[in-house]
């Protein structure tokens, strides 16, 4: 039974058919990308004319007086091919080994060279005062 005071398209939803054009998406796309070319340009006179700006008012820095000395401030830069540093303290060292000299007078002790002492200790001698 229909009612024939309504429509026969009564019940059915139509859906309007879908008129989109592409011509207003491309205008919005072409606004967007001649304003950032706008602003990319913008920036760049302004970055020149920031530059030209200090170019003019600033004096060139002087380079440093100790540019090319082995050492600067406190760390140790010297080429490792010219240091020595290490080597004359090993010889030192070494040679302190092979020294005889007291470290206590007062006390009676003396230092003996290495190879001595070693030699000492391998005769079954003890050192003085020990039980």
């Amino acid at each position: 039974m229909t009612d024939p005071t309504l429509p026969e398209s009564h019940g059915v939803v139509r859906t309007e058919a879908d008129r989109f054009t592409a011509r207003p998406l491309l205008a919005v796309v072409a606004a967007v990308v001649i304003l950032f070319l706008v602003a990319v340009f913008w920036a760049w006179r302004l970055q020149l004319r920031i530059e030209s700006t200090f170019e003019t008012s600033m004096d060139r820095p002087t380079p440093p007086t100790h540019a090319y000395r082995y050492e600067v401030g406190l760390t140790n830069q010297q080429p490792f091919a010219l240091e020595t540093r290490a080597a004359r303290t090993q010889a030192a060292e070494r040679a302190s080994l092979e020294r005889m000299e007291w470290v206590d007078r007062s006390g009676g002790q003396v230092q003996l060279p290495l190879s001595r002492g070693i030699q000492r200790l391998l005769r079954g001698e003890k050192p003085g005062g020990a039980p």
